[in-house]
């Protein structure tokens, strides 16, 4: 069973690297938007901690 399962993933990894769009979605998004997050995230804080200090 466990084989099977990974004949799947790596068949769906190959695809997945023929379609260079995919591949630059897979890459390229969560490069721009985790640190993004981070960035809203460490702003927000800052925020409500200058708001809760008066």
């Amino acid at each position: 069973m466990v084989s099977g399962l990974g004949n799947l993933v790596v068949k769906e990894v190959k695809e997945m690297a023929r379609d260079p769009k995919i591949l630059l979605s897979m890459v390229l998004m969560p490069l721009l938007v985790f640190p993004g997050m981070g960035i809203l995230l460490n702003v927000s804080t800052a925020a409500v901690e200058e708001s809760l200090r008066g």
